[in-house]
């Protein structure tokens, strides 16, 4: 599989498959989730005060994902992998190989359980299923035919999630 660089807005393109890139995806999985609280109000299953305790696992995520922004600044890298220059270890890196998705499925889960709807708290696992099963098995080739044993090494040593 071929890696072909993306402007992320909208797709990542593979060789002969195109695919939501995770941001995109994320943004759309917020609407779906906003969807379902005001269409099927029926299913609105977690009462008020107690969905504002989703709101610690988006501050959750939104840590995570600007430690792992933090990062990439800091050792002057890109999200591309294609124009990446080494593997990231250290920090963030050194307890999951994905720390970014860690966290957007983390501001997914809160924000289903701030809109309270049973329907909504189904959009975290789809979008987990979509990164877990469909972009890092692509991104993880694409970092072994990039680093090769420097990969393995790291992928070994460290969990895909947390």
């Amino acid at each position: 599989m071929e890696y072909i660089n993306f402007i992320p807005v909208s797709v990542m393109a593979f060789k002969h498959n195109i695919f939501l890139i995770p941001p995109v995806f994320l943004f759309l999985s917020v609407i779906l989730i906003g969807l379902f609280y005001f269409i099927i109000p029926e299913y609105n299953i977690i009462p008020f005060p107690y969905n504002f305790s989703g709101v610690v696992l988006i501050i959750a995520g939104l840590v995570i994902t600007g430690r792992t922004y933090e990062q990439f600044r800091k050792y002057k890298t890109t999200f591309y992998i294609g124009e990446s220059s080494y593997v990231m270890t250290t920090g963030i890196y050194s307890y999951s190989r994905n720390p970014m998705y860690c966290g957007m499925v983390c501001v997914l889960s809160g924000v289903a359980v701030c809109f309270m709807n049973y329907f909504s708290l189904s959009v975290p696992l789809l979008f987990w299923a979509y990164i877990n099963f469909i972009i890092i098995p692509r991104e993880e080739k694409l970092m072994f035919d990039k680093f090769g044993g420097q990969y393995l090494i790291y992928k070994r040593k460290v969990r895909k999630w947390i």
